[in-house]
């Protein structure tokens, strides 16, 4: 017997002003970050070259309880204020925090402490507008989402441009500084107004929950509903994307993942119906069809269980058991996590280990000595060379030559990553005669070209290996990894900078 799901809404579509403006916004509350970190040499002149690793640390860190309560109150707000109302003064007050900041930057005193608190305070406004977001776009069509997150990678070209326009260099000016930031603040104030005009466009259908007429029919709980289709970095066939909550906020909010340039949690929307859960880690296990069943149907038939690598055909569950299935009990949920984490464990594991190292080596950028060939602009070169191979990396898997062609893959190319980690911190310490400023910018192109690739990767494969119901439970536990890379790469950063150099402290030469 087929169990009757509850029928939602259809999410909200959108036109093109709406992917606009959800691009507009993610650039927003990115760009005056990027206009900061990408001043490598400005601030490794005035401070030293621990800057970056500190910088790095007060942004992220601070901003980590920020979005932990915020994905705890959001159901609260919802409540109190209307989700229209919540998502809207989140979003401004994040938004003007952030671009107010922005304005001011090119103002403040030449001193360590007083750029610690205001990068802080960036990250926390950031951080602000960034899960208000990320609340709002799980409501709305998947174009919307790959929008939201595009604008997120758009803003490393659009700094860089603000920069060359500028003429910002080692030794920028004050009025080269007052330009590049009223710039920023500008399209900061631009993607404020967005904001603004998206929410009202939509006050209505937001506080009723979702947007457009009622899902006609019903689904069976043991037919595995599945999301619509996106064609999406995948050359071979269209990507797919799994269900998600409709309650509101996502099944787990990315945190962090914007630091990165993260721009897609592909499996984590759908354009189709949705299916009501309690938006905890468990609502994913709870939506489960008969899992113990079809895990037995497989082995039965010799077939391969959850987590064999089949691009041609993801596993699909049989037809409903004759007994009807509730919620899961505690064994079953539990099993069916185990299950998961087994099944992603080498995507999971390439992805851990290539955002750690990632995350390790960026904070060095302001280390790397110079042959004399790129001279002071070379942490600048570096920075803005990483922009762009992440970007070809994630785009590479359009290409049929560089479709991964299995979990395994993913994890070689990741323990590749890794063995070229030596060969950079070794080059921090090389005597003059073996510099390259070539070299060393090839290095890091490679290390993140190969970091954008596996990022795409995992997130076209790991989909693929679960069970459509426990899609949201893989994005769960791939954005755990992904926040647990980042923090034990800082931390690694901070250890290496002891080891090598023997403090964290940037010092301002006299």
């Amino acid at each position: 017997m087929a169990i009757p799901m509850l029928n939602m809404p259809n999410k909200i579509k959108g036109g093109r002003w709406t992917v606009a403006r959800f691009f507009l916004v993610s650039t927003a509350y990115t760009s005056a970050w990027l206009a900061v970190s990408s001043q490598l040499d400005y601030f490794k002149d005035l401070y030293g070259p621990q800057i970056l690793l500190q910088l790095n640390i007060a942004y992220y860190l601070p901003t980590v309880p920020l979005l932990l309560l915020s994905s705890l109150l959001d159901r609260h707000l919802d409540r109190k204020l209307g989700v229209a109302r919540n998502i809207l003064l989140r979003l401004l007050l994040g938004l003007v925090g952030y671009g107010l900041l922005a304005a001011w930057f090119p103002f403040q005193p030449t001193d360590l402490s007083v750029l610690i608190i205001t990068v802080v305070a960036l990250g926390l406004f950031s951080g602000l507008a960034f899960s208000a977001s990320y609340q709002l776009v799980s409501r709305f069509a998947n174009k919307n989402v790959i929008a939201l997150g595009m604008g997120c990678t758009a803003a490393g070209p659009l700094v860089l441009a603000l920069e060359l326009c500028a003429g910002i260099g080692p030794h920028a000016s004050h009025a080269d500084m007052v330009l590049l930031y009223g710039a920023v603040a500008l399209i900061v104030a631009a993607g404020a107004a967005a904001a603004a005009s998206l929410v009202a466009r939509h006050w209505a259908a937001l506080d009723a929950g979702a947007g457009g007429e009622p899902a006609a029919g019903f689904t069976s709980a043991g037919a595995a509903p599945e999301g619509p289709r996106m064609p999406l970095l995948s050359p071979g066939g269209p990507l797919e994307c799994g269900p998600r909550s409709g309650s509101g906020s996502a099944l787990m909010h990315p945190l962090v993942s914007y630091s990165s340039l993260e721009p897609y949690r592909t499996y984590m929307s759908t354009d189709g119906e949705v299916v009501a859960d309690d938006g905890s880690f468990h609502g994913a296990l709870e939506r489960a069809a008969p899992y113990d069943a079809w895990k037995a149907d497989c082995a039965a038939h010799g077939g391969a269980g959850p987590g064999a690598w089949n691009p041609a055909a993801p596993p699909t569950p049989p037809a409903p058991a004759a007994a009807a299935w509730g919620p899961g009990s505690p064994a079953q949920q539990v099993g069916a996590g185990r299950e998961v984490l087994h099944a992603i464990r080498l995507p999971l594991t390439a992805h851990f280990v290539s955002s750690t190292i990632s995350l390790t080596v960026f904070p060095f950028f302001t280390y790397v000595p110079s042959s004399g060939l790129l001279g002071e602009s070379f942490p600048r070169i570096l920075f803005f060379a990483r922009v762009f191979a992440d970007i070809a990396g994630r785009l590479a898997p359009r290409s049929r030559f560089a479709t991964p062609s299995s979990p395994r893959a993913l994890l070689g190319v990741a323990l590749f990553k890794l063995a070229l980690v030596p060969i950079f911190f070794a080059y921090l310490k090389a005597p003059p005669a073996w510099r390259s400023d070539v070299g060393a910018l090839l290095l890091v192109c490679v290390l993140w070209l190969l970091g954008g690739w596996s990022n795409t990767s995992v997130n076209l494969l790991a989909p693929r290996l679960v069970l459509p119901e426990l899609k949201g439970t893989a994005a769960a536990y791939m954005a755990i990894a992904y926040q647990t890379a980042h923090f034990l790469g800082l931390a690694v950063a901070v250890c290496l900078a002891l080891l090598l150099y023997g403090d964290t402290t940037g010092r301002r030469p006299h």
